[in-house]
């Protein structure tokens, strides 16, 4: 089976974990425009209200989500909501964290909080 082509896929709504800031924040901001709708998501309240102002500022259509990917069954379930509203065409499973890595401080529990999130939070 070939792939599909995807180079002229235009989504209309994007769902973004870790959107308050770095790369998610950055993403978020690209993508706003008028006729999209985001779907931000991140444990920084502040930071994501910020950010989904800036993606309305720019015209688009913002849905935000203060939770941690650990929680899964929250996530599986605002995820499900909204997307019964919103079909999301693309995710950007972007949220992540990092914890003493290459510092020779990285204790066990961190080292775990960092595989929750970056790999079971996906």
């Amino acid at each position: 089976m070939l792939a599909p082509d995807t180079r002229n896929l235009k989504p209309s709504c994007i769902l973004i974990t870790g959107a308050s800031s770095g790369i998610g924040a950055a993403l978020a901001l690209a993508y706003a425009r008028e006729g999209i709708t985001l779907l931000l998501m991140a444990r920084h309240e502040e930071r994501l209200n910020d950010v989904a102002h800036s993606c309305r500022a720019r015209g688009a259509t913002v849905h935000v989500a203060f939770m941690d990917v650990r929680e899964k069954e929250k996530l599986a379930e605002w995820i499900l909501r909204m997307d019964d509203h919103h079909p999301v065409d693309l995710v950007v499973a972007n949220a992540g964290i990092s914890a003493g890595t290459f510092t020779g401080n990285e204790t066990l529990d961190a080292a775990e909080a960092v595989f929750d999130v970056n790999v079971n939070g996906v």
